[in-house]
């Protein structure tokens, strides 16, 4: 989420439309509590690519 901001203005998108991609691939934690929620970046370029 970090990035969101740099990204939209890269591909020329509103930040809400990239961190709305961003969010339907995020991985969620290993049993609910182990590590932390993971993005998928292949699946969010890809879609991204798409739009």
């Amino acid at each position: 989420m970090l990035q969101v901001n740099r990204i939209a203005q890269a591909r020329g998108m509103q930040p809400a439309d990239v961190e709305k991609v961003i969010r339907a691939h995020l991985t969620p934690r290993q049993l609910g509590v182990l590590g932390e929620e993971r993005v998928n970046v292949l699946a969010v370029n890809l879609s991204l690519d798409g739009q």
